[in-house]
């Protein structure tokens, strides 16, 4: 058994936890901004993100048009000439991306606040877009693999304003798992992403959320008897309020560690640094500005490609622009 720091409240395993003291510091994270190419890639939204295998593999964004109102969905691959998403789908909000049982699915939420889905055949082939049945959000949606990637989670905001959260297996069958650890409510798209080992057993999904305070929010569940099991109260992150939702990403070999990132109120970038250790404790950081102050126009994207983190950013001029995190 782990050492425990704190007793969980629910069934799970318990989770120890080292939460430093959190303030805002100034850090220049080494590595430069890149525009990315192709320059007709404008969007006042976030882009979405993804590697088409997480190992260094090319990468597919997708975003949907510039303006406001229902807009179609374009994408690119590694700096290719942008190609709408065919079927018709449109949106207004930013569409996400992540790559599944050998295809990249792309995700967004319609004008009739139904989560849709299509994955990509090849350049020239997409399936149909396809409702989720009975599910309705608004905003965004977030993705994670989990379980050895065998499953694709996707949590979301309700339009009761709570988070919930469920997952695809690998036919793409749907499955609710309710409400995202209780008593939260956001004014955003909550964040999700996958901590631990990659197995059955030991992974844990870390959920994060913009709080109606404009603070952030954090918890951690584990999947048992096919129920997924949240550690308890959402914890809070202090030392900086955002605007819009947070993005979420974990990296290394076995998802050991990973970062938060959020558009703060003054526009600016702000990361924040957790791990977990040989023994599952997982440790959490402070909150860091970004020290070049670049303007974002909306929030921004971390993903993972191979053992880093990248974050991905739409400037003052709508255009994208990219970097290492961590």
């Amino acid at each position: 058994m782990r050492r425990i720091r704190r007793a969980l409240t629910t069934a799970v395993a318990a989770i120890a936890v080292t939460l430093l003291v959190a303030t805002t510091a100034s850090a220049n994270e080494g590595f430069n901004w890149e525009q990315q190419k192709p320059n007709n890639m404008i969007s006042n939204d976030a882009v979405g993100s993804a590697s088409f295998d997480e190992e260094n593999g090319p990468v597919f964004r997708v975003w949907h048009g510039d303006g406001t109102g229902l807009r179609p969905m374009y994408y690119e691959i590694n700096g290719s000439a942008p190609r709408e998403i065919p079927g018709g789908g449109r949106t207004e909000f930013a569409p996400t991306a992540i790559f599944f049982n050998g295809r990249m699915v792309v995700f967004h939420v319609g004008f009739d606040q139904q989560i849709y889905w299509a994955a990509r055949i090849n350049d020239s082939t997409w399936t149909p877009w396809v409702a989720i049945p009975g599910q309705r959000a608004l905003g965004s949606v977030s993705v994670a693999l989990y379980q050895q990637e065998t499953r694709l989670m996707l949590a979301y905001r309700g339009t009761d304003s709570h988070m919930y959260m469920g997952q695809f297996d690998q036919i793409m069958s749907w499955t609710g798992l309710g409400e995202i650890a209780g008593n939260g409510a956001t004014s955003s798209t909550p964040a999700i992403t996958e901590l631990g080992t990659h197995s059955s057993v030991e992974d844990y999904i870390v959920a994060v959320h913009r709080g109606i305070d404009n603070q952030v929010y954090l918890t951690f569940g584990r999947m048992n008897n096919g129920r997924m099991i949240w550690t308890g109260n959402w914890r809070q992150l202090p030392g900086v309020l955002i605007s819009g939702a947070p993005s979420i990403a974990t990296a290394g070999s076995v998802n050991g560690y990973g970062q938060i990132a959020v558009r703060n109120q003054d526009g600016h970038l702000a990361t924040y640094d957790f791990s977990m250790d040989a023994n599952g404790n997982i440790a959490l950081g402070l909150w860091r500005t970004d020290s070049t102050n670049t303007y974002l126009a909306a929030a921004p994207t971390l993903y993972r490609w191979g053992w880093y983190i990248l974050v991905a950013i739409v400037g003052w001029n709508h255009l994208v622009y990219e970097k290492r995190s961590r």
